[in-house]
């Protein structure tokens, strides 16, 4: 709806039909219903200018979502690839130290048992031997215990099967003009228990 002036009158005319109509309202009540008119179709303009601001957020909310989501999707994803290479090569080291330690373990066992095995007596230094413990051991065991335990101090055998015997024995040097005196110095309170017991079950057995 608009407004044309003909002849000094105010005429209404359809936008649509084009049709005029007198406007017999006064100058001023004119006025405010045009000024009504402008803030009516102000408020629409405005209306749609939200609507449109509205609807690009809307778009740029539904684009941003969209990207995160692949993102989240695709971090996702190289993260738990990331987790289950972590963990595979983890476990991998776990099991190679787990077979190392294995190995190692048994290694030190293996030569505990050589150790073990290479002497008569080996814990003759670190307990009191007992009739228990010789009990099915002849004179000459009986006899090469002590010499061991000599041996162990770096004695030098005169009798070449001793040396022949105590030479095959990694644990074993000879100490070239070391006494027997100061041997038995350096005994512990086991070693020289030990010896005596033994001597003196030699000279039992021998009546």
């Amino acid at each position: 709806m608009s407004y044309v002036i003909r002849e000094g009158k105010r005429y209404y005319k359809d936008d649509r039909t084009e049709m005029l109509s007198l406007d017999t309202a006064t100058q001023e009540e004119a006025d405010r219903r045009e000024q009504r008119n402008n803030n009516y179709y102000e408020f629409i303009d405005n209306t749609n200018h939200r609507k449109r601001i509205a609807l690009v957020l809307v778009l740029s909310l539904v684009v941003i979502f969209g990207i995160a989501k692949f993102y989240n999707v695709h971090h996702e994803s190289k993260a738990k690839q990331f987790i289950s290479q972590y963990m595979a090569l983890h476990e991998e080291k776990a099991d190679a130290n787990e077979a190392m330690s294995s190995e190692t373990d048994s290694q030190a066992e293996d030569n505990d048992n050589a150790k073990s095995d290479d002497y008569i007596m080996p814990d003759s230094a670190s307990r009191y031997l007992e009739l228990a413990d010789i009990g099915n051991l002849d004179d000459n065991t009986l006899q090469m215990i002590i010499y061991e335990i000599y041996a162990r101090h770096g004695h030098e055998f005169i009798v070449q099967k001793n040396m022949d015997y105590f030479k095959t024995k990694e644990w074993y040097t000879s100490i070239p003009g070391k006494t027997d005196l100061e041997i038995y110095s350096e005994f512990n309170e086991y070693e020289r228990a030990n010896v005596k017991f033994l001597k003196q079950q030699l000279k039992e057995r021998k009546g």
